[in-house]
């Protein structure tokens, strides 16, 4: 969206990445270094006018463009609506996670699928007034980043020192890896309740791994044939899964 004018009602946000080099590349919604912009889902709590506590429901998709410089915090812009202020002295609260994916929030809690490629990320919740603004919300990484490497011991002949076999020849090169009882879904649980004072922490997140497992299966673009040192060791793949 295009504005010609600013708005002093008008609530802007920013972000930045919490270590962006642990996200891992793959075929999935992945951001990693770089200006690629990252899809978020944001929900809105407001403090009315008898300071009570209260929860929008909808989710807000915005996407936050980036730049390059991890040090520095981007610019967040909402997707379909602009987000005003309601009262020019009362809080307003956001929790956020990435990537947005339609219909995966409800009653306070995202649903993602576990590919082993897709980085899930949530925010540190945020929360600002009218006359203070926002710190920036930190992302950070749900999910823990596995990097594969492989090599051979290769035997020797006791009396002649010749290597009895070459990797190659006896197993063949690695054209796939395959992850066992991985789970299917992660569950993050947004937080219920907002403290001003814990602004920009990540308390009040809860954190759930689904029952039901899963292998994952990641097939290499170019076959690998096997070192026969540790290091000359070759890296097959990498990988986000829940810890």
């Amino acid at each position: 969206m295009e504005k010609e004018f600013l708005d002093e009602n008008e609530i802007r946000l920013s972000g930045m990445i919490n270590n962006p080099v642990l996200s891992v590349k793959g075929d999935g919604a992945v951001y990693s270094n770089g200006d690629a912009p990252l899809t978020l889902g944001l929900v809105r709590a407001d403090v009315g006018v008898e300071d009570q506590l209260s929860f929008n429901g909808e989710v807000l998709e915005a996407t936050m463009q980036r730049d390059g410089n991890s040090a520095t915090s981007d610019p967040i812009e909402f997707t379909h609506s602009y987000q005003y202020f309601k009262y020019s002295n009362k809080t307003v609260h956001f929790a956020s996670w990435s990537p947005y994916v339609r219909d995966s929030y409800i009653n306070g809690q995202v649903d993602f699928g576990i590919d082993g490629t897709t980085d899930i990320m949530y925010g540190s919740p945020v929360s600002g007034t009218k006359e203070k603004g926002f710190a920036p919300i930190v992302f950070n990484h749900a999910l823990v980043k596995f990097k594969v490497w492989a090599y051979a011991m290769v035997p020797v002949n006791e009396v002649t020192g010749e290597e009895l076999y070459q990797p190659d020849d006896k197993w063949g090169k690695i054209t796939s890896l395959t992850v066992n009882n991985v789970p299917v879904t992660y569950t993050i649980k947004l937080p219920g309740t907002y403290d001003v004072e814990s602004s920009g922490t990540n308390e009040g997140y809860l954190f759930e791994v689904g029952s039901d497992k899963q292998n994952l299966g990641f097939d290499l673009i170019s076959p690998i044939s096997l070192p026969k040192s540790f290091d000359s060791r070759a890296a097959v793949t990498e990988f986000m899964i829940p810890d």
